[in-house]
């Protein structure tokens, strides 16, 4: 056929909205006309530049184009934010939203979610009220600040300090501690956004405190202190003890601020974790500005969480900054309620959903695939090649770099039908409760550490199905 033919056979755009409108895609009609017109002129180029489909009919040039609507539309469906099954292993994954809210945290988010809430209102006064209210009086409890503040993330955290307390002027950090973290987040960058002149001092792995004093000058306005925890510096290293920063510092009237990035209230150590600073601890040191994030090691909603002395946090609060920066009702009664299960660290990991994973033992583990491989037949067992093997993880997000967490995991062996790839594509585009593992010399690995307590019968499920259409080629 000619070209003019076949452009004749493309359908008009409500012809093929007609068609697919009693479809269920839960997008806006304006979206999926958008797709319509796309795929239609993406035809009509492949005509014009002589590769057109192989179809003279009108009716099958339709059916065509009505396809490739719904596959774009189901695609775009497959991208929402909806829940899946982490079976990574990484319990504060950050591309599969870092730490799992507790059921405390998820009520209070729900609850302010649907209505009206008190964020900025004081009800016994009937005044207006501050939404950092909520918050602060936890933090400087739980930390022994004298203030505190919460804003959208710790990269933000960082950004509002520096600009508040540096813009304009001179921020001396050691050449050691010029980190980079996940999607390149460089704190020299982050510096000179925010307006702070960044002075290195030292060398790569090993900087002196008389590095930090020579470097001093009246355009000093902060020292900033960047714990590197998403890496380790080993072997010939040297770097000043905290409190010998803070006291050069303040005898030149110039404050400290350390970004801890995954802060922790209190010693992982009790849990047969690996140590992490405690912001507690090191406020008593006498630094003057600690920021943390809040969905790492505190196991609540994305958040970063400042605290320090009044001063500078005072400077903070007056910031235009925060307000651009600044989070909404339902993080704020996530952030509450997540601080508020810190009363008892001791009953923390049934109250936490973090550190209830994180502290998941072995027998636990073998526990939780031995159950759900007695759900499934020695037949479905035998086409996947199911094994409960030994493996390890790591807690992510930076947070406790250099130490592997013990786990189990379900391995996929027979990748003999179906390639690795193929069968982790197959998990992760189910249309309900996708599986997210990992591919290990050609088997797939799915991570029980990450499973949650409610998710055993969907990854049943998902392995039952899974076996069903390997077992039909």
């Amino acid at each position: 056929m000619n070209k003019s033919s076949l452009l004749r056979n493309l359908p008009s755009v409500d012809k093929v909205l007609s068609t697919v409108r009693d479809r269920d895609y839960a997008l806006p009609e304006t979206f999926v006309v958008s797709q319509i017109r796309e795929t239609i002129d993406s035809f009509r180029q492949q005509i014009l530049t002589g590769s057109p489909p192989e179809i003279d009919d009108p009716e099958a040039m339709e059916e065509l184009v009505v396809n490739e609507v719904d596959r774009r539309c189901r695609d775009r469906i497959g991208r929402m934010v909806q829940p899946l099954i982490n079976a990574t292993g990484i319990v504060l994954h950050t591309g599969l939203g870092r730490a799992p809210l507790s059921d405390l945290s998820r009520d209070a988010m729900t609850r302010a979610a649907y209505g009206y809430t008190n964020l900025e209102f004081d009800l016994p006064s009937g005044t207006r009220g501050e939404r950092n209210d909520h918050i602060e009086d936890l933090l400087r409890a739980l930390t022994g600040a004298e203030s505190a503040l919460m804003v959208n993330n710790n990269a933000a955290a960082v950004f509002l300090a520096l600009n508040t307390l540096a813009a304009g002027s001179d921020a001396i950090i050691s050449r050691g501690q010029l980190i980079e973290i996940g999607g390149s987040f460089r704190i020299p960058e982050v510096m000179a956004k925010s307006g702070a002149r960044m002075v290195e001092v030292g060398t790569t792995n090993r900087t002196h405190l008389r590095d930090y004093q020579e470097a001093v000058t009246d355009q000093t306005r902060l020292i900033l202190i960047a714990h590197p925890s998403n890496y380790r510096v080993q072997g010939f290293t040297a770097t000043p003890e905290l409190p010998e920063i803070v006291e050069l510092a303040h005898t030149q009237e110039i404050p400290v601020l350390y970004d801890l990035g995954s802060g922790a209230l209190f010693p992982l150590e009790e849990y047969g974790l690996p140590h992490e600073p405690i912001v507690e601890q090191v406020i008593e040191t006498g630094v003057d500005v600690v920021t943390f994030s809040g969905d790492k090691l505190i196991g609540g909603p994305q958040a970063g969480l400042i605290c320090g002395k009044k001063q500078y946090l005072d400077a903070m609060k007056v910031n235009p900054l925060t307000r651009v920066l600044r989070c909404d009702k339902t993080t704020f009664a996530a952030m509450e309620a997540t601080l508020g299960a810190y009363i008892n660290p001791g009953t923390l990991p049934t109250r936490n959903l973090t550190y209830q994973l994180l502290t998941r033992s072995m027998e636990e583990l073998d526990q939780i695939g031995e159950g759900i491989l007695g759900e499934l037949s020695s037949e479905e067992i035998d086409l996947l090649g199911l094994e409960l093997r030994e493996a390890s993880t790591e807690a992510g997000s930076g947070s406790l770099p250099t130490e592997r967490i013990p786990s189990m995991a379900l391995v996929l062996t027979r990748t003999d039908r179906w390639s690795a790839d193929r069968i982790m594509r197959w998990l992760r585009t189910r249309e309900t409760m996708p599986i997210v593992g990992y591919i290990v010399e050609d088997e797939c690995y799915l991570n029980l550490r990450t499973i949650l307590p409610d998710q055993k019968e969907a990854v049943v499920r998902a392995l039952r199905e899974l076996a069903e259409a390997i077992g039909v080629e």
